[in-house]
């Protein structure tokens, strides 16, 4: 009885030990300047132009800065490396001032010709960058990007070391916003041509012995699988004005385990929370739980090759079969959550949904036995694929139940490894897969241009030349309530055809630790590091 009573005092002055000194680090952290935080999955990479995952993009904006950066509050544009910028009447043309004392981070000025190099291999088709797309917009791009012309035809052209200028195709509102996309950042061309990366996908220069960048820090160590310190850029413009002496990104996949991280002191930022302590948190007194809306849509994607999602009526029936209120209200999700029976979140500028899906269990059974398959007679057993995360084993559960009990169809389960999701998806490796999108910037665009046949994120091989057509339309449209007119036709004809499943809208959820200054909410979930800092002991 003594020897056990021993063993048990040893292990409780053990484990206080262990939490006076994770209360210690984390103290010690925030003495030094250091911010420590929770990042998810780990980076599939830190090439801007060939990345597009949250977790690679928040990583990325403490160590580049494009010619506009967002604004802490409120996201809008503000100047970066630019200092101003004018347009012309016509809102065809774009000229950017850029900041004399800008600066790369091995002290070499940065000139608008790194940016004209930047977008010359952004819209290079081999390097395949999921964001190209995104810049069709500037004259000309699109025929580069089918090697149509040469670059030189290119609606980017540098006037001076310090001047830039851009030609667009037609009016593009939401022009500003796109160059705050990492896909838009300046590259340093000696390094990617010395690591073999000036134009292919060499990830050599991403590494932190070569990594040359212009944000308000630069990268000081990447362990993969454990974390990526970044440290002030000393040579950064606005340096004096960065409070931080460093981040420590850590990438922890299970959730569980970060938020015990959080409350143990070992981080003073969490990339999400526990949906099982998400009410706990909700009800305490100055809690440190941050809830807000975000300018994303949860869906599952179809593979429109794969027999029977060939057919619409087969993917029309298992949109119509799904109980998404049923789903959000169970206690997992409904503090965060909210079901949605559209793609362009609410709230995305004055975009209204004209046709949302309306539930219907009748109405599919009906479409799935106009298919060939009454009751789910003969339905093959298709495979949802979806990454390790949390809450994402009960929703494809709850689905995969739901489906059963409406269409007598059975559907597999396969929970595999986030960047192993990536690659499947990526090589359209799969039937049905957990998908999703957070909005590049606020405008329904960044959602509905996902669809086109043409883009890298469309991975369900679904197009229609009716949709691309009304998006060309809304392209070419100087009024706002036609343009928007036209989007919402191009959604409306989207989810008739179902190559998608919405299911919840997004909201963010993260632990921020009280003493952090500079943190504030906002749409797209963008908190510029260098504008934060702690608050005085």
């Amino acid at each position: 009885m003594k020897i056990r009573k021993s063993i048990t005092l040893v292990l409780c002055l053990l484990l206080s030990a262990c939490g006076r000194q994770a209360i210690k680090e984390a103290d010690t952290a925030r003495q030094k300047g250091w911010l420590l935080v929770g990042i998810g999955p780990d980076p599939e990479g830190l090439d801007p132009q060939c990345v597009s995952g949250v977790t690679e993009q928040n990583v990325l904006r403490s160590l580049f800065e494009g010619l506009v950066k967002p604004d802490p509050k409120t996201s809008e544009p503000r100047p970066g490396v630019a200092t101003s910028w004018d347009i012309s009447d016509d809102g065809l043309t774009y000229r950017f001032f850029l900041r004399s004392e800008a600066r790369w981070s091995n002290g070499e000025p940065l000139t608008a010709n790194d940016f004209v190099f930047s977008f010359q291999r952004l819209l290079t088709q081999e390097i395949g960058s999921p964001g190209a797309h995104s810049f069709f917009f500037i004259k000309n791009a699109l025929p580069f990007y089918n090697k149509q012309i040469a670059f030189e035809y290119v609606g980017v052209k540098a006037l001076s070391d310090h001047e830039l200028e851009f030609e667009l195709e037609q009016p593009t509102s939401f022009f500003l916003s796109l160059l705050m996309m990492p896909a838009a950042y300046p590259l340093h061309r000696s390094t990617l041509r010395a690591c073999h990366g000036e134009f292919t996908r060499d990830p050599l220069w991403t590494q932190p012995q070569h990594f040359v960048s212009n944000g308000a820090f630069k990268l000081k160590n990447w362990h993969a699988g454990k974390n990526i310190e970044v440290v002030k850029n000393e040579h950064y413009w606005d340096k004096e004005n960065v409070a931080l002496s460093g981040i420590k990104f850590l990438p922890i996949s299970d959730v569980a385990t970060e938020e015990r991280a959080f409350r143990s002191g070992q981080l003073h930022i969490t990339e999400n929370v526990p949906y099982t302590k998400i009410r706990a948190y909700h009800e305490q007194t100055l809690s440190p739980l941050k809830i807000h809306p975000y300018l994303g849509t949860f869906y599952y994607i179809f593979n429109t090759k794969v027999k029977p999602l060939d057919d619409v009526r087969v993917r029309k029936a298992l949109n119509l079969a799904l109980h998404r209120d049923e789903l959000m209200g169970c206690d997992l999700f409904q503090i965060k959550h909210k079901s949605t029976f559209q793609l362009v979140p609410e709230g995305c500028q004055n975009f209204h949904c004209i046709n949302p899906i309306r539930e219907n269990a009748d109405e599919a059974r009906r479409l799935l036995a106009e298919a060939g398959y009454p009751n789910g007679q003969n339905f093959p057993k298709l495979t949802l694929i979806f990454n390790t995360a949390q809450g994402q084993t009960y929703l494809a559960s709850a689905i995969q139940e739901m489906w059963k009990k409406e269409l007598n169809i059975d559907i597999e389960l396969v929970n595999i490894e986030w960047k192993v999701y990536l690659q499947r998806r990526r090589e359209k490796d799969f039937e049905i897969a957990r998908g999703g999108w957070v909005g590049d910037y606020n405008d329904p665009t960044t959602f509905l241009d996902l669809w086109i046949e043409t883009n890298p994120n469309n991975f369900t091989y679904w197009h229609e030349g009716k949709f691309e057509k009304y998006l060309r339309k809304a392209s070419k449209e100087m009024t706002p309530f036609k343009r928007i007119h036209y989007l919402e036709k191009a959604e409306a004809l989207l989810l008739d055809e179902a190559p998608l499943l919405p299911i919840h809208a997004s909201a963010t959820s993260h632990l921020i630790d009280n003493k952090v200054q500079g943190w504030y909410p906002n749409l797209l979930d963008w908190h510029p590091y260098e504008c934060i800092s702690f608050s005085e002991e």
